[in-house]
């Protein structure tokens, strides 16, 4: 359903033109469904959910001004959380108790709204959620990177489920990745992947002479979706009747207050004073892993906004020796956690779970958290502050590469059409005031010389050269009557003036015809009329001189350096060509090389052979159609045994006449036969028998004589 209300308010965004041309291209059948669905879409426009001005979405969608990137994925994105309202709405029913303080610490310190969704992202608000990576907590803070920015890990406490500390501690790591990268979805990437890791990859796409812009970074699936499924959820909180969904309303309006205490205290107990149960305070408190809050200078106690009088009320008359019921047990030597539960009257599984044991003894001087009775030896609430300690160092370092500062082209301004939200109006382009404010200038600076001639030429050529006019609407709202006075230009050449000013920076190929003929529209725009003083003539003069000489040194300087860049890049590009041909060169003739060389091995080794593991002299005789009796001969070899890396002989053995023929011993193995032997050396088994007295067995370790034919 929510496909076919994405589909009938698309329809109903087309302009009739578009409307039209697509109608000839369609089916009747095809016109009629998108007519239905259209017709279906205004009737559920009808009940469209709208938040109120006590709406904390509402105030946060007067804030979202981060700009889109790879709208492919963000579109995608959106269709997914769209077809899955019901995780989507779970999750912001989840976002409630913590919303509000965390848009209100986003907003105090003029960040874009969209970074209060970021938990959606990170852990779909589940407080205690742990990544396959170590992180963990709603921001999902890996340890070393948690502990650098204060956020403590203990045994009885863990920062990083903290929701007011890590709160605080994600905000300041954002800022100063903002800081680092001067883009919010760049420091947002860097906040998923490292700032190591996405400096690196600026300095690669610059490197490739691209702009360091998110969508030219080359990066992990996860980090590219990553800031694409942030803009998503911003996108259907700030619409949700857009995407066919209605999101679970969130009051613009405290939560919770925080509180800090001096005495540790049971959680049963804060629970008792405060009128609540103690899993609405873990939710909000969900940083403690023992039933006890133990404070200290930067934790607070966080609880219902209406529930703060009563324990304040209650923890103000309550006598201190009964905030606490448990106790610190030291070990004074390796003690089992048996005698320990006998001791503290728990169980050895409620020391465990309590303390995040896995063994079951405790070393020497180690201490733990037991339940409060006699038997205990300790008993001073003080004695807690020697568990609750994270005694690991900050091990985080920066791998930050050099990169040079990159440069924002644009401001971050929203592209998404927002309800309620009324885009500001553009301002026109005042092209009268622009040259009257040229004009004006260049008088005071020829008629005061005192003033810093610097300063002059800097803002005639940023306005004159540059023409870049909607960068500065401000400067040209002022101009006193005198300077409107003394320039007499005609109003209606300005704008041309200008326009061809741009055309001549954009084209740098004609700069000197493009020089001369806006120096011929300057000289004609500033034409005086017939009842001109002379005094005026003088003076226009001497505007039309330095307004020509100052326009030409512009534009030909910018051309030159335009022209030195693009011949720099052409240049770098060529090196690299270069320098990739002559590696894929030097490559290849390595490769040529070492087949030259195993040719000239394999030429100079032939008709020779050299033993590798497994070979046999059987199997290298039939590898070269010898016969065992053969390659005996041809080798001198002594028995039948042959070792690894020796080199054999694998040619033909000369004829030889009869009184040549010698006679060869072979060894029996165990399992030969006088078959087997009769076929490894290709000879018949009645001649064995014959050479060697008429034998008609063999055993292991005889010898046989064997003649080579």
């Amino acid at each position: 359903m929510a496909k076919l209300k994405t589909i009938a308010l698309t329809i109903s965004s087309l302009s009739a033109a578009s409307g039209a041309a697509y109608a000839q291209n369609a089916t009747p059948d095809q016109v009629g469904m998108a007519m239905m669905r259209l017709n279906s879409s205004l009737l559920d426009q009808a009940k469209a959910q709208t938040f109120g001005t006590g709406s904390l979405w509402a105030s946060l969608r007067k804030d979202f001004r981060m700009n889109e990137v790879n709208s492919e994925l963000v579109r995608r994105h959106e269709s997914k959380f769209a077809a899955n309202g019901a995780y989507f709405d779970r999750t912001i029913t989840r976002s409630k108790p913590y919303m509000y303080h965390i848009a209100n610490e986003v907003r105090k310190r003029n960040m874009p709204a969209e970074i209060a969704l970021l938990p959606f992202i990170e852990s779909a608000f589940v407080t205690k959620a742990k990544s396959h990576v170590g992180a963990s907590g709603l921001w999902q803070f890996m340890p070393a990177t948690g502990r650098h920015y204060g956020l403590e890990k203990t045994p009885l406490y863990d920062g990083r489920h903290d929701v007011y500390a890590a709160t605080d501690a994600a905000l300041n790591y954002l800022q100063y990745l903002h800081g680092l990268f001067g883009d919010w979805s760049l420091a947002l990437a860097a906040y998923n992947w490292g700032e190591g890791n996405v400096g690196r990859a600026v300095n690669r796409a610059r490197a490739q002479g691209l702009e360091p812009i998110y969508e030219n970074l080359r990066m992990p699936d996860e980090t590219r979706n990553y800031v694409p499924k942030l803009l998503a959820v911003r996108n259907i909180v700030a619409n949700p009747q857009t995407f066919g969904m209605n999101i679970t309303e969130i009051n613009n309006q405290p939560y919770f207050k925080s509180l800090s205490i001096d005495k540790p205290i049971d959680n049963s107990t804060i629970a008792r004073f405060a009128n609540i149960s103690e899993s609405e305070l873990l939710t909000l408190n969900p940083g403690f892993n023992a039933p006890v809050f133990i404070p200290k200078n930067n934790r607070r106690l966080l609880l219902p906004v209406d529930s703060v009088a009563s324990f304040e009320k209650n923890y103000r008359n309550a006598n201190p020796d009964t905030l606490l019921s448990w106790n610190v047990y030291t070990s004074r030597n390796n003690t089992s956690l048996n005698a320990i539960a006998a001791e503290t009257g728990m169980s050895v599984s409620e020391i465990k779970r309590l303390n995040g044991l896995g063994n079951n003894s405790l070393s020497s001087d180690r201490s733990i958290l037991v339940a409060k009775n006699e038997a205990s030896n300790s008993a001073a609430p003080d004695a807690l502050s020697f568990i609750d300690v994270d005694n690991r160092p900050d091990t985080y370092r920066s791998n930050m590469p050099e990169m040079a500062p990159i440069q924002t082209a644009k401001a971050n301004i929203p592209t998404t059409n927002f309800a309620n939200i009324k885009p500001v109006a553009a301002t026109p382009t005042d092209y009268v005031a622009l040259g009257k404010k040229a004009v004006s200038e260049t008088l005071v600076a020829q008629s005061a010389p005192a003033i810093e001639e610097s300063k002059v030429t800097s803002a005639a050529s940023t306005v004159v050269a540059k023409a870049d006019i909607t960068a500065a609407p401000a400067a040209v709202q002022t101009n006193s009557s005198a300077d409107l006075a003394s320039a007499n230009v005609k109003e209606e050449r300005i704008p041309e003036i200008f326009a061809q000013l741009a055309q001549a920076e954009s084209k740098p190929a004609v700069v000197e015809q493009t020089a001369a003929n806006t120096t011929t529209e300057l000289t004609t725009a500033q034409a005086t009329p017939a009842q001109a003083t002379e005094t005026a003539d003088e003076l226009m003069a001497l505007v039309d001189s330095n307004l020509r000489t100052q326009t030409e040194n512009t534009v030909v300087a910018q051309a030159a350096s335009e022209q030195n860049v693009a011949s720099d890049a052409v240049k770098a590009r060529s090196e690299r060509i270069a320098a990739n041909t002559a590696k894929q060169q030097s490559r290849t003739e390595a490769r040529l090389a070492r087949a030259g060389n195993q040719q000239q091995s394999q030429t100079a080794g032939a008709g020779m052979h050299r033993v590798a593991d497994g070979d046999t002299l059987f199997n290298i005789s039939r590898r070269y159609n010898l016969s065992v009796a053969d390659l005996i001969i041809a080798n001198n070899i002594k028995g039948n045994n042959i070792r690894k890396g020796q080199l054999l002989r694998v040619t033909a053995a000369p004829a030889k006449t009869r009184n040549s023929i010698r006679n060869v011993s072979y060894t029996v193995r165990r399992g030969d036969t006088l078959n087997t032997i009769a076929n490894r050396f290709n000879v018949d088994v009645n001649d064995i028998r014959r050479w060697n007295r008429n034998t008609n067995g063999v055993t292991p370790g005889q010898r046989l004589k064997l003649i080579g034919s």
